[in-house]
């Protein structure tokens, strides 16, 4: 498999694990599993396709765009410097802060477009918990796998684009739904994430993430890309 074309998101003894699982649930928890190990299946492979970015569109982007011609050059760089390695080179976590109705949420959406590869947008601003991430504990009768096993694993691409909207939004008195994104955002323990839904061990390494937020002061810390 020519890795600059596609990239190995998990091993095969992940799945065979999955299928023994499904045989040993009883029948209320064996669908939700085996819908998955069908959706599995039907990839054929371990491996997901990596995008091809449009360095044309991302051009046109900077120019209709200009406040955002920053982010654009960052974005460029990395991909002209993927260009020389042997390996994926995954674009940097980047998070945009500004006042809203600036166009940071009209953005991450065009520069997925260019970069050829699937979005997935999670807003912060409603009743979202933890869970969303990386599933919830498969202890409760309405566990759920989370977006990124859904959009890595269960996808076409190894590199989606996920956007969180509105980050800043995301810490409530009980929990902060955006702490699985600890383990996400650092390099090597992102290769070996686990949705606990699943008990699935994956490689998220290749993910694109972009973050929105009004209020820097309210935001995780992250590196920050202001605009």
């Amino acid at each position: 498999v020519d890795p600059r074309c596609e990239y190995q998101v998990f091993e095969a003894s992940q799945a065979v694990a999955l299928y023994r699982a499904c045989k040993r649930m009883v029948r209320e928890d064996r669908a939700r599993l085996d819908d998955v190990y069908r959706r599995l299946v039907l990839q054929e492979s371990c491996h997901r396709r990596l995008a091809t970015a449009d360095t044309v569109a991302l051009n046109r982007i900077g120019k209709t765009q200009p406040h955002m011609a920053e982010v654009i050059e960052f974005v460029q760089r990395h991909l002209n410097l993927a260009q020389y390695s042997t390996s994926p080179q995954p674009i940097p976590p980047i998070l945009l802060v500004g006042d809203p109705g600036i166009g940071k949420t009209h953005f991450a959406q065009a520069l997925a477009q260019a970069l050829g590869a699937p979005l997935r947008i999670q807003r912060m601003d409603t009743d979202v918990t933890s869970s969303f991430l990386l599933g919830s504990d498969k202890k409760w009768g309405t566990s759920q796998h989370g977006i990124v096993f859904e959009m890595v694993v269960l996808g076409e691409y190894a590199d989606p684009v996920i956007l969180v909207d509105e980050i800043d939004k995301g810490d409530r008195a009980q929990e902060r739904p955006q702490t699985g994104l600890y383990s996400l955002l650092e390099p090597a323990s992102a290769t070996r994430v686990r949705d606990i839904s699943l008990d699935f061990e994956f490689d998220a390494s290749q993910v694109t993430w972009i973050f929105t937020a009004n209020d820097a002061y309210a935001t995780p810390p992250l590196a920050a890309l202001p605009v």
